[in-house]
């Protein structure tokens, strides 16, 4: 909550998601974050100071930070450009779908919110849940998908995920 006081009125959406959001964090657990700012250029304003939050929870807290995913910052433009890239049988940029599918999974799953804009915490979700709708039974083997995600170690989480949704 005291992070979110020195953001901007109204700009953001913030969530704790994974193992804390389900009640199932241990000792070795780090603190999945996921915020959504209006903005790209909001997003670069504050992207030093959340990185800052985001270690300085976890030493409150004696947690082990993800180093290479230190909590998702992302622009609700960032957000909608990957799912309209992903929404698609022909992948034209693996990256982008990797997030979409990343992002609406942490939407779509348990999560703890503080959000200031219901309607726009709605559409974010209505959004995701096109995209994995779009992707449900399109995941089978050999396909370039899988093969996508299988480069990323992710293949059976994300295919988990979709066919669970």
């Amino acid at each position: 909550m005291h992070f979110t006081t020195k953001l901007k009125e109204g700009s953001f959406q913030f969530f704790i998601v994974g193992s804390y959001a389900r009640g199932t964090q241990s000792c070795k657990s780090d603190v999945d974050l996921l915020l959504f700012v209006d903005t790209y250029e909001y997003k670069q304003e504050i992207d030093q100071k959340f990185r800052a939050f985001y270690f300085t929870l976890h030493k409150k807290l004696h947690c082990t930070p993800d180093l290479n995913y230190p909590g998702e910052l992302i622009s609700i433009e960032e957000f909608n450009n990957a799912i309209e890239h992903s929404i698609t049988e022909n992948i034209s940029s693996p990256e982008l779908l990797y997030d979409a599918l990343v992002w609406s999974s942490m939407l779509l799953g348990p999560q703890i919110s503080i959000t200031r804009k219901e309607h726009q915490l709605i559409a974010l979700k209505e959004r995701s849940l096109e995209l994995m709708e779009f992707w449900r039974g399109c995941v089978a083997p050999n396909s370039s998908l899988e093969t996508f995600i299988s480069n990323k170690n992710l293949y059976s989480t994300v295919h988990r995920r979709i066919l669970w949704i």
